[in-house]
């Protein structure tokens, strides 16, 4: 089987997808979902219908259900049915919207490079996220909407683009990242996106009595703000974040959570920065595919609830980059780029032995490499990984039309 053509490459891929889905389904039937965090969305969905608080089931306010009442809502015909059915149709969704997003933003890094790419893409974006697969995280789907967001607004559909991240949001709420940056750099999706994030946070409203939802509303806010307190640095302590904060505190920098907080703001402001000049400078395409990545990773580097399974959200992006410098010729950064995306993904089974107790560190440390990076992309100071069209004419063989 030749793997230098798109179809081939797309089908291999297509199986990578398929069979995760249902391998992930037997391999939770089997072990009764032993390793799965939906049992508080379960109890999310079934709290809504009852009209009880969803977020008062959990055991602490830094675990059970701290998302956006949407999440629950989402659930609840899920919690209708039988628990194995219900989980198994959780990873269908879950593993689909990502395999969706990733799919649409590799196609348009494929299209830039001018090659077939997307079979090593999406093993390297796969390799991270399996443990997010197994326990049937919210990351996932998440990371998927923000993708089919920014394909869709580099394609210049900006309802689609306004109603994929506003989902996104709905489904976790650190998305909003990504989806601040993207809303301020594209005029046309400023009244769009404001129209569509008020009717999502309006349409709980239409599913319980208005008292009900402003105090979730309310409950989900102070959640978020017991995520942001100190976190201790002994792992199996109340929370152990795996955001940059952990990082520099592993690295002997005692930096107190007020300064961290300062640099949150200013990473942030850094990263818009940074996706404004990208696209203006590079032009759609090529500066929206640099506006996601850079959104990825301040998410998960900047969020102070970041857990090393979040880490399937920068994945992609580490894949897509990557692969596209191989792609174009430069083979010693490109082999570099693609060690990012499996450190990350052996990052306990390898810390264990070099940290032991204190493993949650690495997955930063790996991605403000990556983050690095993609500064000097936006800045200008490194070669880009894509071709110019002219450069991707000379690339074609004889015959193969343009």
């Amino acid at each position: 089987m030749k793997l230098d053509t798109h179809r081939e490459q797309d089908r291999i891929a297509l199986l990578i997808w398929i069979g995760l889905i249902i391998g992930f389904c037997v391999y939770g039937v089997l072990t009764d979902w032993g390793r799965s965090v939906t049992g508080s969305y379960l109890v999310a969905g079934q709290a809504w219908l009852s009209g009880d608080d969803p977020y008062t089931t959990g055991s602490t306010d830094l675990f059970g259900f701290l998302y956006l009442p949407h999440a629950a809502i989402i659930w609840t015909p899920l919690s209708l049915l039988p628990g194995d059915v219900a989980d198994c149709l959780w990873r269908v969704f879950t593993i689909g919207v990502f395999a969706a997003g990733c799919w649409r933003v590799f196609k348009v890094a494929e299209r830039l490079a001018g090659g077939p790419m997307i079979l090593l893409m999406t093993i390297l974006a796969v390799l991270p996220s399996l443990s997010a697969m197994r326990n049937g995280q919210s990351t996932l789907p998440m990371t998927g909407l923000l993708f089919l967001g920014s394909v869709a607004a580099l394609r210049g559909r900006w309802w689609f683009a306004a109603i994929w991240m506003a989902i996104a949001v709905a489904i976790k709420p650190p998305a909003i990242a990504l989806v601040l940056v993207v809303w301020a750099i594209f005029p046309a999706l400023w009244w769009r996106m404001a129209v569509t994030m008020g009717v999502m946070l309006l349409l709980p409203f239409l599913a319980q009595s208005p008292e009900y939802v402003l105090e979730c509303y309310r409950t989900f806010l102070g959640k978020l703000g017991n995520k942001t307190q100190p976190n201790s640095f002994e792992e199996g302590s109340i929370f152990y974040a795996a955001d940059f904060a952990t990082f520099v505190r592993f690295i002997g920098i005692d930096i107190s959570d007020r300064f961290a907080l300062v640099v949150r703001a200013l990473a942030g402001l850094s990263v818009l920065a940074l996706s404004w000049s990208a696209t203006r400078r590079l032009g759609v395409d090529r500066g929206t595919l640099l506006v996601a990545a850079l959104g990825c990773a301040y998410i998960v580097l900047f969020n102070p609830g970041t857990e090393n399974n979040g880490y399937a959200t920068v994945a992609p992006v580490m894949a897509m980059f990557a692969v596209m410098t191989l792609e174009t010729g430069r083979r010693l950064p490109g082999a570099f780029l693609c060690t990012l995306p499996v450190l990350v993904a052996l990052n306990y089974e390898t810390m264990k032995f070099v940290t032991p107790g204190n493993t949650v560190w690495f997955c930063p440390a790996v991605t403000l490499v990556f983050l690095g990076y993609l500064t000097l992309l936006a800045l200008g100071s490194i070669r880009y990984p894509w071709r110019t069209p002219s450069e991707r004419r000379a690339s074609r063989p004889a015959g193969v039309p343009g």
